[in-house]
């Protein structure tokens, strides 16, 4: 969830905490509440960024083109749940093609992760 500042020189932002466990980006801390709004700090140079706790999110470099990015490696943070477990999805298409979907030229990945285990499936479509 991206809290973007929407009102000019303000240094925090109000914020609804949906029911799941959320957590702060940049410093992995848990969100203490859920089902309510909260006041999150928004300095200048940061936007803040919450991710919810059961979702896989793939991360790539910066590129200055989308030509460019396709050179740059994949990432991914895993935000387990409270139980242990994570799912998420890639999707990426060709970057030609008008109607990427009917021609299938996109490729489809989702990933599980499950800490019991301590393992990470990809599935490809």
């Amino acid at each position: 969830m991206i809290a973007p500042v929407t009102d000019e020189g303000a240094r925090t932002v109000q914020v609804y905490i949906p029911s799941s466990p959320w957590y702060n980006f940049y410093n992995g801390s848990m969100i203490p509440v859920q089902n309510q709004s909260i006041s999150i700090n928004a300095p200048l140079e940061t936007i803040p960024i919450l991710l919810r706790g059961g979702a896989i999110v793939p991360t790539q470099g910066f590129a200055n083109n989308t030509k460019l990015s396709r050179m740059q490696p994949f990432g991914l943070i895993i935000i387990p749940d409270l139980n242990g477990n994570a799912v998420g999805d890639l999707f990426y298409d060709d970057g030609e093609s008008i109607d990427t979907i009917t021609a299938k030229s996109y490729f489809l990945a989702t990933f599980k992760w499950s800490s019991s285990t301590s393992q990470l499936t990809m599935m490809v479509d």
